[in-house]
């Protein structure tokens, strides 16, 4: 459904997850003209070309290391990034979660690049716990550069 409300107001959408199960059911429930998805596990996802923007909703909790992850969405994404985490100790409550986010410094810090700076983050109280959300924006001087380099 995010695919969806995205695709409302962007050119175009590229979904992307491992389980084929979410990826059939999001082509057969929210395909449209301008979005696409794509089964691919997260570590090996290669950008088909630099993104005007990244939205990471509820995913960075389920790797062991999302450093890895927002590496590779920082250097190919061109202007924002907005990531979604449950804030609060999870792994013990959800098989699935094998990174904690305890505090919002700590994804703070896992996004701490002299080319990206936080332009809005927000807290959201919602059942069964609270959740971070952030908007990073690449510095103006380095957005031409990206561009020019794929």
């Amino acid at each position: 459904m995010g695919a969806e409300l995205l695709g409302a107001v962007a050119g175009s959408i590229l979904g992307v997850d491992l389980d084929e199960g979410a990826i059939d059911h999001a082509k057969v429930t929210h395909a449209s003209a301008n979005i696409r998805f794509c089964r691919v596990a997260a570590e090996e996802f290669i950008y088909p070309s630099p993104a005007d923007m990244t939205v990471i909703i509820e995913a960075l909790e389920h790797f062991e290391n999302p450093e890895e992850i927002l590496r590779n969405v920082r250097e190919n994404t061109l202007y924002r990034i907005f990531i979604s985490v449950p804030l609060g100790k999870t792994t013990d409550k959800n098989p699935f979660h094998k990174t904690d986010f305890v505090n919002p410094d700590k994804l703070g810090l896992m996004m701490q690049d002299e080319e990206w700076y936080l332009i809005h983050n927000a807290f959201q109280k919602m059942y069964p716990g609270e959740h971070l959300m952030m908007v990073w924006e690449r510095r103006m001087e380095r957005k031409s550069d990206v561009a020019n380099s794929s």
